[in-house]
């Protein structure tokens, strides 16, 4: 058994357009992060930065940290290197699979409807990243679906542990292109997400 881990601008393509550059304030209550609502499903909020941790590759075993996998990268005084991929990051917290399996299959359903935010603006937007508090073979072996975006295992439940995730509830983080939080949800709340990113997206036409 591993040894747990101590805890501790859009792509150049014309569909993506980015309505203003984000402003510089990360206080709770900026337009910049979404307010939560009901029971919290981490123990991290938006307007923080978000944390770092170690998680393993699939397949190999080999540790990675989770800011390499976002290519985010912070240096004092506070700011991002050009390894930034200027990217929102979705990260899908599923806990233990066999858990949240009805949460991760609403959620599936939901983000390969023409009607959702994955689909209504471009997938260059967005990386996708599923954190599974499991460790096994292959990403849908270990989840029992399709995998949203990368997975990379979380066998601790380090990273969880950081980000104050439920392994019986999972959760999804939502990172804004700075690394900062912009929103936290359950796995089965990703339409809460719409009325926050259409502050700063435009679907792509056509």
């Amino acid at each position: 058994m591993r040894p747990s881990s101590p805890s501790p601008s859009a792509s150049a393509s014309p569909t993506v357009r980015l309505r203003s550059a984000l402003p510089a304030d990360r206080a709770a209550n900026s337009p910049l992060s979404l307010k939560a609502t009901g029971a919290p499903f981490a123990t991290v909020r938006a307007g923080q930065r978000g944390p770092d941790g170690t998680l393993y590759r699939i397949g190999t075993g080999e540790q990675v940290r989770l800011h390499k996998l976002l290519k985010v990268r912070f240096v004092r005084p506070i700011r991002l290197t050009a390894q930034n991929v200027a990217k929102w990051s979705i990260l899908v917290f599923a806990g233990r699979p066999h858990l949240t399996q009805t949460s991760l299959s609403a959620l599936r359903t939901y983000v390969d409807s023409p009607t959702s935010f994955a689909s209504r603006y471009s997938p260059e937007l967005f990386q996708w990243l599923t954190i599974a508090a499991i460790e096994a073979v292959g990403a849908e072996d270990g989840l029992g679906q399709r995998q949203f975006g990368r997975t990379a295992w979380d066998p601790m439940t380090a990273v969880h542990e950081i980000y104050g995730v439920d392994l019986t509830r999972g959760a999804i983080v939502l990172l804004r292109p700075d690394g900062w939080i912009a929103a936290v949800c359950g796995l089965e709340q990703a339409t809460s997400l719409e009325p926050y990113l259409v502050q700063w997206l435009k679907p792509r036409s056509g």
